[in-house]
């Protein structure tokens, strides 16, 4: 795959942003090429990289999932694409159907014309961007080093990139997060969840590739950049898309990426936010319906209402609907993977400090609920296959076949 044409204008629907696209064009013949972009303010345009680190890391994953070299006609920095090696190396370890590709483009020692000098965080008004944000606050006196100068919020990742009206919701209460931390407010629109880079898996690899590509961009202004963590060291285990195995290596000479906050649990950070004004106004979890809404339905939004309930303060978030969050719901949780599975073990323990012998018994419910369900799930599924299209829409297959997030509402 190849990127064949790099083009920086004036948007043109909107003269105030900057609009960065690349063509790309895949190896294999049934891939049609595609176009990647990046919107933004104009006001930021001096600080718009024009070589080729951001196309690097945002490309790389789909290309080894392809199977096909990376070429880029613009030069990359010699750090980042000594980095990408060992990048390539610990993804190939993690996943068997990717593989290492070749990089094909020119290397160079590329210092900006001024020193970076501002640090960011990507803040998305999470729990864990929260918690950074917050921590950083905290620590500012004292290390001065750690501030954060930036709040970068992307349009097109949790927030589908048609929900315009959503999103601009969602941009006035970062903005008025940014504006009373005193930091700048940076919105930034992509298409990149709408091109093939989801085929490459977002969830599990692709999302830090992302997010590094949006700061890569904006290379010329930063001197380092934040990734609020999503888990707890202990817990990292896994792979994912952003880890901090993986999070540093995207750093270049003059950029450094940090993952953040990885030392703290979910519940340790919902709790050191959860008597923050601005989070109980504006934390945003959910991404089930792509808008600015929690839906309060979802694991997601429930993991967080359980923790905000056993702490004492749910009625504080308006963000949530409250009037459908009830603890005996808990108990029809599906808790399918590792990481719902261990949340739900954090917020169990901190219900046994609080004696919240309510939320422990629906917990220990929900465990024994998911357990049956892993038990007759295969079975199931191998009915499904069996007897066809047909008896798989059955209400007895379907209730063990349905997402998730669907769950609660079900049930």
């Amino acid at each position: 795959m190849e990127l064949c044409d790099l083009d920086i204008t004036v948007s043109p629907e909107d003269p105030s942003k900057i609009l960065i696209r690349g063509e790309v064009e895949y190896d294999c013949g049934d891939l049609k090429p595609e176009v990647y972009w990046y919107e933004l303010p104009r006001v930021f345009e001096s600080g718009i990289a024009t070589n080729g680190n951001p196309w690097l890391v945002v490309l790389l994953p789909l290309a080894m999932k392809l199977g096909e070299p990376l070429r880029l006609r613009q030069p990359v920095d010699r750090t980042l694409h000594k980095n990408m090696g060992k990048l390539m190396s610990l993804w190939s370890a993690w996943y068997e159907d990717i593989k290492r590709v070749p990089l094909e483009m020119d290397i160079e020692d590329l210092v900006p014309a001024t020193a970076p000098g501002r640090n960011a965080l990507f803040f998305s008004g999470g729990v864990d961007s929260f918690f950074s944000l917050l921590k950083h606050e905290e620590e500012k006196e004292t290390v001065e080093e750690s501030s954060i100068d930036d709040l970068l919020c992307v349009h097109g990742f949790d927030i589908a990139l048609k929900n315009r009206s959503s999103f601009s919701l969602h941009q006035r209460r970062m903005q008025d997060v940014a504006d009373s931390t005193n930091k700048q407010y940076v919105g930034i629109t992509t298409n990149l969840r709408t091109t093939m880079l989801e085929k490459a898996g977002w969830g599990r690899l692709s999302f830090g590739s992302a997010f590094a590509s949006i700061a890569l961009l904006l290379g010329e202004r930063y001197r380092k950049v934040f990734f609020a963590s999503t888990g707890q060291s202990d817990h990292l285990l896994a792979p994912w898309g952003s880890h901090p195995l993986a999070d540093y290596l995207f750093s270049t000479a003059s950029t450094e990426f940090v993952h953040d906050g990885f030392r703290y649990s979910r519940v340790e950070k919902t709790k050191e936010i959860a008597a923050n004004s601005m989070a109980r106004k504006y934390l945003h979890v959910c991404y089930v319906k792509g808008n600015d809404k929690n839906c309060g339905k979802c694991i997601k939004c429930y993991r967080t209402m359980i923790t905000l309930d056993v702490l004492g303060c749910l009625e504080e978030f308006k963000v949530f609907r409250n009037g459908e969050y009830n603890v005996s719901k808990i108990r029809r949780i599906y808790a399918g993977t590792f990481t719902d599975r261990d949340f739900f073990l954090q917020i169990r323990f901190l219900a046994l400090q609080e004696a919240r012998n309510d939320i422990i018994e629906a917990l220990n419910s929900c465990f024994a609920f998911t357990r049956h369900r892993r038990m007759w799930l295969p079975i199931t599924r191998r009915l499904g296959r069996r007897l066809g299209r047909w008896l798989g829409r059955q209400r007895f297959l379907w209730r063990y076949h349905q997402v998730p997030e669907k769950l609660i509402k079900k049930f």
